[in-house]
């Protein structure tokens, strides 16, 4: 890790798999932000692609760092990194793909002052528009906390850390190389050495949520796919999403079991501000994604089995 640098509160870090417009956007939206103390730092990190950043952050009024990555490792690789070259005592993780709202950054800082004890929170994902069926599934359902077994599992696509606690933690598990399950072992390991992890349900950003079939089932693929590497591969995905849920594990053994799993869903999204229409749609999609999740996470155990 840099030497801790006292005139910098806040660290952003960005990972990025190469200079694009939407990593503009986001750097854009930062600028927009008010700080009440001390500028945040901000860190790009490039995953392995090597390229010019320079038209990309040159002639913004915000000092942008860039830290380049040899080969590409994935987002908990590349956020591992931007911690590392970072120097404030909360470290921010925010993807290339969020724009954030006016107020956000002093939000978060808030928070953690409010919270002393918190070692991770994560805040909520709203989709940018265009907003369709796809994407209000993955908002409802799928790109949000989740509470499990009374524990706290962030998306750190949107989260925050204290530097301390992450470094005793030993960071992401690099292992998962492709933005898929890093986030929830890093919220299961600081919650089982009896770190506070928590939801920030009021900070929020928008994120570009999945907007086709093929962009929604890809990242359910992605995300049965490296689940194998949790040690509670095929209970996270059903307990999850946000509120607390019934027990799934062993509703989803039967199809009346998965249809009162799914109507309890149902239920408690209908509990929020959710309209009952696209509480049917959400849910159904809901269970096509857990459907193609478990399918996929099926074959990668064989896989490992046969290995």
């Amino acid at each position: 890790m840099a030497q801790r640098n006292t005139s910098v509160e806040v660290s952003i870090v960005i990972p990025s798999r190469y200079p694009s417009e939407r990593l503009r956007q986001c750097l854009g939206s930062l600028i927009e932000q008010t700080f009440a103390a001390k500028c945040p730092q901000v860190i790009v990190v490039d995953d392995g692609s090597g390229g010019d950043y320079g038209p990309i952050s040159d002639g913004l009024p915000l000092a942008v760092e860039i830290v380049y990555r040899n080969a590409r490792g994935g987002a908990g690789a590349a956020r591992n990194s931007g911690a590392r070259a970072s120097t404030a005592e909360f470290i921010v993780f925010l993807d290339d793909d969020c724009l954030v709202p006016p107020g956000w950054l002093e939000a978060i800082r808030s928070f953690m002052e409010s919270h002393r004890e918190c070692a991770l929170a994560g805040g909520n994902l709203r989709p940018i528009s265009p907003e369709n069926w796809w994407s209000q599934s993955a908002q409802d359902y799928i790109l949000r906390p989740a509470i499990i077994n009374e524990q706290v599992h962030v998306v750190t696509a949107h989260a925050w850390v204290r530097r301390a606690p992450f470094v005793t933690m030993g960071g992401f598990d690099e292992r998962f190389a492709d933005a898929s399950g890093e986030d929830w072992d890093l919220s299961r390991r600081m919650s089982a050495a009896g770190l506070e992890v928590l939801e920030a349900s009021d900070i929020w950003c928008y994120h570009a949520h999945p907007t086709s079939a093929s962009q929604f089932f890809e990242r359910a693929r992605r995300y049965g796919r490296w689940s194998v590497l949790l040690p509670e591969a095929g209970n996270d995905l059903d307990q999850s999403q946000g509120r607390r849920r019934p027990s799934a594990v062993r509703a989803v053994r039967a199809p009346l079991g998965q249809v009162r799993y799914y109507v309890a869903c149902y239920s408690q999204l209908r509990g929020t501000d959710v309209a009952r229409m696209r509480a049917i749609r959400s849910t159904g999609m809901y269970a096509l994604f857990s459907a193609v999740f478990h399918r996929t996470q099926r074959k990668y155990r064989r896989l490992q089995v046969s290995e």
